[in-house]
């Protein structure tokens, strides 16, 4: 899945990677999800973008095999929503 391609259902953990980053626009990070713990510091992607390249890497890498954890806050990556912020109660 591509910034802006049509949504389709996601069938593996990268595309549910891909949907939170490019659908939803959050910074997505690899995760132990049965233990929940993050595979990666979670706490720089707080207040900056995932670049696409890191992302790709991830993916590359099968660092998404265990889960995926979603950083709430702002909307980094649709460009059309830039000011909205994702918030988790």
């Amino acid at each position: 899945m591509a910034p802006n391609s049509s949504p389709s259902a996601p069938t593996t953990i990268n595309d549910y990677a891909d949907f939170w980053r490019y659908q939803i626009g959050v910074n997505v990070i690899p995760a132990d999800t049965q233990n929940k713990k993050p595979v990666v510091p979670w706490d720089q992607w707080q207040d900056k973008p995932i670049s696409d390249e890191l992302h790709n890497q991830w993916k590359e890498q099968g660092k998404f095999s265990k889960g995926i954890a979603l950083i709430p806050g702002k909307v980094w990556h649709i460009e059309t929503i830039y000011l909205i912020y994702i918030l988790y109660s």
